[in-house]
């Protein structure tokens, strides 16, 4: 039998490993596309998947003695306190409910419980949970304290503007709202942000976590040899990526993800689910939430706030909660990238071991919607599975189309079933008044 892939094997195998020329055109290229200031910040290419990148500019900024304020709002804030942690620094993390943003006011009030911050690290926008979090308002409060600031831009790179002049560090990934491949990421570093990682005694060396081996090596040497092999398949496909962004426009990028939010939110509307992020300023244009009815989701689960929304660190019981383990650590089996058990799909993208209608009701109603909207609806991560679902509108998905499927296979699930035509005819409004 001949694989799914066989026919574009050619196109796949015997390439040459990049040269440099070929890296330093995609730094150059990213560069551009995206609007990174490069008098003042460097593009660094990293040989991994995104998590890398998150965990490479942690333990790079991060060091004993040292006091960094953490923004958690849902797994991959907590995840990337738990790296500054390792490095034996005090983090203070400002948690909100799984349902909620980041609220300044508190961001605040840490930062002046604690002006010996160095450090500010923030998740722009959660694809697990569908927030995006006011970072103009939280890189201002750092900005007045001239701290180093960390911003974890994986999932809304695309999707919305990133202040690239404004952050220190931002973690780039293609695969989200990019629409390109997962095995290779990038940082931006700015010039002071390399004086600060230049200084930690505790910065990683002689290791794929070393962003200043890359400095060294590559950004301030002659740029005649790539230290490493960065994998060149991923390289080529991000390039591609870039270049179809950059064909398109990047305001004109952001603008399909924004029109989807807006399409999918009013489609749900009609249909009488609830939005999992209520305040629509907290809508991250990457992923749509929705909130599961009572009538589907049968008993309230763990990791519940007084409010009834599931927060991050602790549950009701003291259980662990979204994608950590009881030690704190990633899920056995699970996608460190998402921090979910790697049993549930991650991100909306359909899997092998995606639920069916034989493990339980819920899930495999959930698995009927997924398959039906072809991977653009899926279950939430770990302890949220039974709580809530995602419209994945990313990337390419930024389109009508995705969220007329999504709302086709929704509608057997939701209160008002019979709305689907009022579903599909708000979302085309929305859409067109963009």
């Amino acid at each position: 039998m001949t694989s799914p892939s066989a026919s574009a094997a050619p196109n796949l195998l015997d390439l040459p490993p990049l040269t440099p020329g070929e890296v330093t055109g995609l730094e150059e290229r990213i560069a551009e596309v995206l609007g990174v200031p490069t008098a003042s910040h460097d593009v660094a290419l990293v040989p991994g998947e995104a998590i890398l990148a998150l965990e490479a500019a942690a333990r790079s900024v991060a060091h004993p003695g040292q006091t960094a304020v953490n923004v958690v709002t849902g797994p991959y804030g907590a995840l990337f306190g738990s790296w500054m942690r390792a490095t034996g620094a005090e983090v203070v993390d400002v948690t909100s409910p799984l349902d909620s943003v980041a609220d300044p006011a508190e961001v605040r009030r840490a930062l002046d419980d604690h002006p010996d911050a160095t450090v500010l690290a923030v998740v722009h926008a959660e694809a697990a949970t569908g927030g995006t979090n006011d970072l103009d308002a939280i890189l201002a409060l750092a900005e007045e304290r001239g701290l180093i600031t960390v911003v974890d831009a994986v999932a809304s790179v695309g999707a919305e503007p990133v202040p690239f002049d404004r952050a220190d560090v931002v973690a780039i990934g293609p695969q989200k709202g990019l629409a390109g491949p997962a095995g290779i990421s990038a940082l931006t570093v700015s010039r002071r942000a390399w004086a600060h990682i230049g200084s930690n005694p505790a910065a990683p060396r002689d290791s794929s976590l070393s962003l200043l081996d890359w400095h060294e090596r590559w950004l301030r040497s002659d740029r005649t040899e790539i230290p490493g092999y960065l994998p060149w398949l991923e390289a080529h496909a991000f390039a591609a990526a870039i270049d179809r962004v950059g064909a398109e426009g990047l305001d004109a990028v952001e603008a399909r993800h924004a029109a989807a939010r807006a399409a999918a939110r009013a489609g749900i509307a009609e249909l009488g689910l609830e939005p999992w992020q209520r305040e629509e300023s907290a809508a991250a244009p990457i992923v749509t939430t929705v909130r599961l009815p009572e009538s589907i989701a049968g008993r309230p689960t763990v990791g519940e706030s007084a409010a009834g929304a599931p927060t991050v660190g602790e549950s009701a019981a003291g259980a662990p909660t979204v994608g950590k383990s009881a030690a704190g650590a990633p899920t056995d089996g699970g996608s460190v990238a998402d921090g979910v058990d790697a049993t549930e799909p991650t991100d909306g993208e359909p899997t092998d071991g995606a639920p069916t209608s034989g493990e339980s009701s819920v899930r495999g109603l959930i698995a009927k919607a997924a398959a039906a909207s072809s991977g653009i609806v899926g279950p939430g991560p770990g302890p949220l599975t039974d709580r809530l679902l995602r419209i994945v509108h990313t990337g390419r998905a930024a389109s009508l189309d995705a969220v007329r499927r999504a709302l086709t296979a929704l509608a057997p699930l939701a209160p008002n079933a019979d709305g689907l035509e009022a579903a599909l005819a708000a979302a085309e409004a929305a859409w067109s008044g963009r």
